[in-house]
């Protein structure tokens, strides 16, 4: 006897930790993910040839953007695309609408509904801008996640 209890009252509270165990665990809930696809190859009548949609980034509401044909997309959570002007292709967007991509010459660009704007990274005493700064990420705060010459950038 241990601690004054039978063996059969261990066995029985032994098993009923063990119950208690398994009905913890079966409760425990699956994470439920949803999918959604939308084709990637489409036809443009006024080109008479077939392009690809290059989706890089998604945001909270599900609105994705990227590149297709030289110029930027956003594909909207009903289905509807828009191709900014000012665009060849778009890297993100965050849940206040505003997306980064890059121009017609490669240079990392903002987009907030129609503007574009440059996107220019100052480190100490240098400013980088145009080809060669990478812009990848940016959050609700507006701030960015960039590739600079050599460096990682953080841009405000």
């Amino acid at each position: 006897m241990l601690y004054g209890l039978s063996r059969s009252c261990w066995k029985m509270l032994l098993s009923l930790g063990i119950l208690t165990g398994v009905s913890v665990c079966q409760t425990v809930t699956q994470a439920s993910c949803s999918y959604s696809f939308f084709p990637t190859v489409f036809f443009t009548p006024p080109l008479s040839r077939y392009s690809v949609f290059f989706p890089s980034g998604i945001n909270d509401f599900r609105t994705v953007v990227g590149g297709a044909f030289q110029t930027g997309f956003i594909r909207w959570k009903n289905g509807g695309f828009t191709f900014p002007k000012g665009t060849s292709s778009l890297s993100d967007r965050n849940d206040k609408g505003i997306s980064i991509g890059y121009d017609g010459n490669n240079s990392p660009i903002i987009l907030s509904g129609t503007s574009v704007t440059s996107v220019a990274v100052a480190i100490g005493a240098k400013t980088f801008t145009g080809p060669g700064v990478v812009v990848s990420r940016i959050n609700d705060f507006g701030s960015i996640v960039a590739i600079g010459p050599s460096y990682f950038l953080p841009v405000c």
